[in-house]
């Protein structure tokens, strides 16, 4: 597992938690925005390995 996919579970984690401690909308919206950014450069990081790999062959 790499730093990215940890970091996105530490966020996920952190999401639940001021979810359920702050009703706002606007905290929640904002690590919510993150997350998924995170997750998106996590799932880019993998796809660019994937090609790096099979370029290679």
């Amino acid at each position: 597992m790499n730093y990215i996919n940890l970091a996105c579970m530490f966020l996920s984690f952190g999401l639940l938690t001021i979810f359920a401690l702050h009703p706002m909308l606007v905290i929640p919206l904002v690590f919510l925005g993150l997350t998924i950014f995170c997750f998106w450069l996590a799932y880019w990081d993998n796809y660019d390995k994937k090609n790096n790999q099979n370029n290679k062959k």
